[in-house]
């Protein structure tokens, strides 16, 4: 099975293109290193994507994309989650100087695509390690979708504090999804010569 990661890089907050950006992928499960430095192709803007074939439907990952050693650590490196598990929480990386950055107290505002209501007012993240926090979403609906702003505090400098992002919460069971008011009908002819 096949996932496409995406990830934006910029340059003084302008979008850079002409990259030669690479991604890495680490099972969250044992941290095994599904990917090592793979090449990334550029789409357009300062976009570049990774098809990342090892996929498995049912693991989770954590990604990391390196735009290039010219870059500022800010806006060179993109840290990314893919989720596979029934756990509704959502997740941020936060840096100092390009460095993971650990002891803050990070809060969360989460949005709801569809009419833009605000569903989650300053949460309180909880830390994971290595820069990396969770806040965990059990309010979140099936089949919908929100973005999220995560806030590392006023510590960090203006291109660290904030940490924007979507969730796939709402596509967690898509598999599963059941259709209502459908209506069958099964017309049948049969012609019996005997």
């Amino acid at each position: 099975m096949s996932k496409t990661i995406v990830a934006n890089f910029t340059e003084s907050g302008s979008t850079k293109t002409g990259l030669s950006a690479v991604v890495s992928i680490w099972k969250v499960s044992d941290s095994t290193k599904e990917v090592d430095g793979a090449a990334a192709t550029e789409i357009s803007d300062g976009f570049y994507k990774y098809a990342f074939t090892g996929y498995e439907e049912d693991t989770d990952y954590v990604v990391l994309f390196d735009g290039s050693s010219s870059l500022q650590n800010y806006e060179r490196y993109h840290y990314g989650f893919i989720r596979n598990s029934q756990l509704n929480y959502v997740t941020a990386v936060f840096t100092e100087s390009g460095s993971p950055k650990t002891g803050l107290s990070p809060t969360v505002r989460i949005i709801q695509v569809s009419d833009g209501t605000e569903v989650v007012t300053d949460g309180e993240m909880d830390e994971i390690g290595s820069g990396f926090y969770k806040y965990n979403f059990e309010d979140a609906e099936e089949y919908t979708d929100y973005v999220f702003i995560c806030d590392g505090g006023a510590t960090l400098n203006d291109y660290e504090r904030y940490i924007y992002g979507s969730t796939d919460v709402g596509s967690l069971n898509l598999e599963y999804e059941i259709c209502e008011d459908i209506e069958i009908t099964v017309e049948t002819e049969v012609d019996l010569e005997i």
